[in-house]
């Protein structure tokens, strides 16, 4: 991992090489999906999100700020936000 290629592209290159990669890629890529190593950081975020755990949090686990962490994964922005509130609301007494 040391040619003057960051990890990112080793990483890439060790997973093109695997046939189970091969074969996911080719699979999801029948289906007009695409599948690339920055998939697994879009899944952790996905996965993230849908536990309840608040964007801002999300944000510093995969060290970048908040307003990049919405601007690059849209399922952690303003659109839930009625989904948020709705899940809490039976938790706050009215009175």
């Amino acid at each position: 991992m040391r040619n003057g290629n960051g990890a990112g592209d080793s990483f890439g290159t060790y997973l093109n090489r695997q046939q189970g990669w091969q074969t996911l890629r080719a699979s999801l890529a029948a289906d007009g999906r695409r599948l690339v190593p920055y998939s697994f950081r879009h899944t952790y975020s996905l996965r993230g999100h849908r536990l309840g755990i608040d964007p801002g949090a999300m944000a510093h686990s995969m060290g970048h700020s908040l307003e990049v962490h919405l601007r690059s994964y849209p399922w952690a922005s303003a659109s839930n936000t009625a989904a948020a509130f709705a899940r809490v609301a039976p938790m706050v007494d009215p009175t």
